[in-house]
């Protein structure tokens, strides 16, 4: 007689229910680690971009301070002009113009939702923001001083652009500085006090707002309260 084999019992390839919550449980933990890990790389490229950004302003700040003898009337524009060409004027701000002043300024830098700061000259880059008043450009105190000081600070890279491609100051005037270098320039903000003050090698330029004539007498000068001769 011969014995058959016992019959197979059906082979059933699929998963069950428990293993598919189990493998999307493991899925969903592996997902959690891989977007916190994302979050936290990205907040410190952020937190590195930003500091690295004012560390890179800061020589050209602190020059433009020995250079003009105070900050007030620096602007972004004139430290792309005259020091760092590979600035990029949207990654920074000064706060607010009531942080500029004779010994000291503030420039801060936002990347993403990082922003990070230097408050003068012996401060270091730390976390936040400078602090906050008038926007930069408009009156922030008595007089209109930041105005008229920052006033001359907007036309001197025009004023020295002129000289350069000129050779001489002689004849220069400020519907050619407008027309040529800077259409932004109002006319009636400035004064060169008088045709004598521009030479081949030199010139002044004064700004007069609310009271308070700031001006620059030459190249090498600083930024000063008070008129041309």
């Amino acid at each position: 007689m011969t014995i058959g084999r016992p019959p197979r019992a059906p082979r059933d390839d699929g998963f069950t229910l428990i293993e598919l919550l189990v493998v999307i449980v493991i899925i969903g933990i592996l997902l959690s680690v891989a977007v916190s890990s994302y979050m936290d790389l990205r907040a410190r490229a952020e937190r590195v971009t930003a500091a690295g950004n004012v560390r890179a302003i800061v020589p050209s700040i602190e020059g433009y301070g020995d250079k003009n003898g105070t900050f007030v009337g620096m602007t972004l524009a004139a430290l792309k002009a005259d020091y760092d060409q590979s600035l990029d004027p949207s990654d920074y701000s000064f706060g607010s113009s009531d942080n500029l002043t004779a010994t000291s300024y503030c420039v801060e830098s936002t990347v993403g939702g990082e922003t990070w700061s230097k408050a003068g000259p012996a401060e270091p880059i730390s976390p936040g923001a400078c602090p906050a008043g008038s926007p930069s450009g408009t009156v922030p105190g008595p007089g209109g001083r930041a105005t008229a000081a920052g006033n001359v600070g907007t036309i001197v890279p025009s004023i020295e652009a002129y000289g350069n491609d000129n050779g001489t100051f002689v004849g220069m005037t400020l519907a050619a500085l407008k027309a040529d270098y800077d259409p932004s320039l109002d006319p009636d903000d400035y004064s060169f006090g008088s045709s004598g003050n521009l030479t081949a090698t030199s010139y002044c330029v004064e700004s007069t707002l609310g009271g308070e004539t700031w001006s620059k007498a030459g190249p090498g000068r600083p930024i000063r309260l008070g008129a041309c001769p």
